[in-house]
C-alpha cells in the first residue's frame, strides 16, 4: 500500500455537525489573536533562550537554537523537506545519542507511544514526506481550508510518518511554530507551543493515537487530535491575555529622560512639540522626536492632530480616549 492510499487528509475531517461546530468555535476564539503583537515585543527576549540553553540537557540545546532561528527568520523560511532536514540537524547536533541518526529513518520497527504504537514503515517515509509537504503548501496557497486545520493535519501526518529515528516530537513543535508564524499567529512567539505539550503529554499521545490506531482505513478520524491542538492554542492565548494584563498594569518601561518628558506633558497638557523643545533645551530635537514616538508607541502619550498643529497629551495606564 502506497502513502497516497492512506493520506486523504480532508476525509479525516469528516467529524459530524456538532463536532465541527465546536471546532469552529475554538478557531474563532484563536483567530482573535491573529496579527501582530508588537506591544509585547520587549517581553520576548532571546536572553531567555540563552539562559535555558545553559541549564538544558544536550538534546534540548538544539531545540532552543532551532526555535530562535525560526523566530528570527520565519518570514523567509519555506515549508520544505530540505528545511525540515536542516532543522532536524540543528535539533540533534548537541546530542551524541541522536547524531547517530541523521536523515530519514532506515530502521524497521514501530514508533512507540504511551498507550499503544503505530507502524512507521521506513519505506513510506520519502513518499509520505513529499506528499504531505505538497498537500500542505497547496492548502496554504489555495486558502480553501482554514490554516489552523491545515497546520493540525500537517502535524498529525508528520507524526504519523515519523520520518526520523529520533526527535520527531520536538521537531513537530518547531514546525507547528513555523506554520503558525507564517500564517499570522505571531502570539506563538510569546507563549511557545512546546510548553503546553510538555504539560499535557498523556493527552497529547492519546490524541495522536486515537487517529493512528485506524491508520489507513476509512475510520481514521482526527477529531480528538484537532481538539487537543486547538484547545492547546486556546490555553496559550489565555496565558497571553494574563501576560498582557500584567504588562499593561505595570505600564511601559521608560528611561529617565522619557519619564521627564512624560511628566512635562502630564503637567502642562495639551502641549505642542515646540513647547516640549523649549522645556528641554538640553535634549536635541531629533532625540525628542524619537522619545515622543516611543511614548506614543507605548501608549504613554497621545498625539492629536497633524503637522505643526499637533498636540501631545498624557493618559494614565489603562485609560483611553474612547
Amino acid at each position: 500500500m502506497g502513502y497516497n492510499d492512506i493520506l486523504h487528509p480532508n476525509q479525516k475531517l469528516d467529524l459530524g455537525f456538532e463536532t465541527n461546530q465546536a471546532i469552529l468555535r475554538l478557531i474563532a476564539g484563536i483567530d482573535r489573536y491573529r496579527g501582530e503583537w508588537s506591544v509585547l515585543e520587549k517581553t520576548r527576549d532571546n536572553r531567555t533562550l540563552r539562559e535555558l540553553r545553559k541549564i538544558a540537557a544536550p538534546q534540548s540545546i538544539g531545540y532552543y537554537d532551532a526555535l530562535e532561528l525560526i523566530y528570527k527568520n520565519y518570514t523567509d523560511i519555506k515549508l520544505s523537506e530540505n528545511y525540515v532536514e536542516e532543522l532536524h540537524q540543528i535539533l540533534i547536533k548537541h546530542s551524541a545519542r541522536d547524531t547517530r541518526y541523521g536523515g530519514y529513518k532506515s530502521l524497521s520497527g514501530r514508533a512507540v507511544y504511551s498507550g499503544g504504537s503505530v507502524f512507521a514503515d521506513p519505506r513510506l517515509t520519502e513518499t509520505g514526506m513529499s506528499a504531505i509537504f505538497q498537500w500542505t503548501n497547496l492548502q496554504f496557497e489555495e486558502q480553501k481550508l482554514h490554516p489552523l486545520l491545515v497546520i493540525a493535519l500537517f502535524i498529525y501526518e508528520f507524526l504519523s510518518i515519523h520520518p526520523f529515528q529520533n526527535g520527531n516530537c520536538r521537531l513537530s513543535q518547531l514546525l507547528a511554530t513555523l506554520c503558525l508564524l507564517r500564517s499570522g499567529y505571531s502570539f506563538i512567539q510569546y507563549v511557545p507551543v512546546g510548553y503546553y505539550i510538555v504539560a499535557h503529554k498523556k493527552e497529547y499521545y492519546d490524541a495522536i493515537m486515537a487517529g493512528q490506531r485506524k491508520r489507513g482505513t476509512e475510520d481514521e478520524k482526527i477529531g480528538q487530535w484537532l481538539f487537543f491542538f486547538l484547545e492547546g492554542l486556546t490555553t496559550l492565548t489565555e496565558k497571553l491575555d494574563k501576560k498582557y494584563k500584567t504588562y499593561k498594569a505595570a505600564g511601559p518601561y521608560l528611561n529617565g529622560r522619557q519619564k521627564r518628558i512624560q511628566d512635562f506633558i502630564a503637567e502642562r497638557q495639551p502641549v505642542k512639540f515646540a513647547d516640549i523643545a523649549l522645556g528641554f533645551p538640553d535634549i536635541p530635537a531629533g532625540t525628542l522626536k524619537k522619545d515622543l514616538q516611543y511614548l506614543r508607541g507605548e501608549n504613554a502619550a497621545v498625539m492629536m492632530g497633524s503637522g505643526r498643529g499637533s498636540i501631545y497629551m498624557f493618559l494614565p495606564v489603562g485609560e483611553s480616549l474612547m
